[in-house]
């Protein structure tokens, strides 16, 4: 007897949990199609997200950047409402309000991991400047390698690898060498105030005029700057082609020819 009375029992707690699956069944089902469209949707959404900011010019790492953005916003928000549609939505409340406060705790213990990260989006957004082009950012300059989210690489003319935040970067005065082309040259020197200018100008724009590196628009100049006791202040000023010449090169070949004329004037 008591044997069926156990048997009866475990096949009530079964029937009864059979029939709360069956109550329950529909609302699996449209959760399981929820999830299932909610991850569709998110591929679509961020494939149409990748093409658009292809199409706008945008990095590949910013492309990637928001791909990831925009998956994360469709699924977390696909997640909310199947927690509301199981009746949970105390859970999707609570949750709610611990972002809010996890955010702002989170905001004070990440805030340089956060000013890096906004940054580096803004960076390649804004793109000032391209990989492969010179740049000098504070104290260093060099070829940039590449620019992630965190930091920009350079690879300096001495062959040394520089990572620097990108907020440095971004609060930072940047100058592009390889924007515009062309670079301007300019060697300051001293002559005896006794020099005969006009020939020694005539020399000069010669000895420049044989440099087939240096540019004829705009045309070298040979400025007579200042004078300081017994001296004639000069500037030599020409443009190259940046990326053509090797400006260091040239730059040691005007000097060493400038030079060898300046001691033929005094002898």
């Amino acid at each position: 007897m008591d044997k069926l009375q156990e048997f009866e029992y475990l096949y009530q707690r079964l029937k009864m949990l059979l029939s709360k699956i069956v109550d329950l069944l529909p609302q699996l089902i449209l959760v399981l199609l929820i999830a299932a469209l909610t991850c569709i949707f998110a591929f679509y959404i961020s494939r149409f997200v990748q093409r658009l900011s292809e199409r706008a010019g945008a990095t590949p790492s910013l492309v990637s950047l928001f791909r990831r953005a925009i998956t994360g916003v469709v699924l977390f928000a696909g997640a909310l409402l199947i927690l509301n549609l199981l009746g949970l939505s105390h859970v999707v409340l609570s949750f709610i309000a611990s972002l809010g406060v996890a955010g702002l705790i989170l905001g004070f213990a990440l805030q340089d991991l956060t000013r890096q990260l906004a940054a580096g989006t803004l960076l390649l957004s804004l793109r000032p400047f391209e990989i492969g082009d010179e740049i000098k950012v504070k104290d260093f300059q060099g070829h940039v390698v590449n620019v992630k989210l965190m930091g920009t690489i350079l690879r300096t003319s001495s062959g040394l690898e520089v990572r620097i935040p990108n907020a440095d970067v971004y609060t930072s005065p940047i100058t592009n060498y390889s924007r515009y082309g062309m670079q301007r040259v300019e060697l300051p020197f001293s002559v005896p105030i006794t020099s005969d200018t006009a020939a020694l100008e005539r020399s000069i724009q010669a000895m420049l005029a044989k440099q087939k590196a240096i540019l004829n628009d705009p045309q070298p100049q040979v400025l007579f700057l200042s004078i300081s006791d017994t001296k004639l202040n000069l500037s030599v000023r020409f443009w190259l082609d940046y990326q053509v010449s090797k400006i260091e090169e040239v730059q040691s070949a005007v000097v060493a020819q400038l030079a060898e004329l300046l001691r033929s004037q005094e002898a």
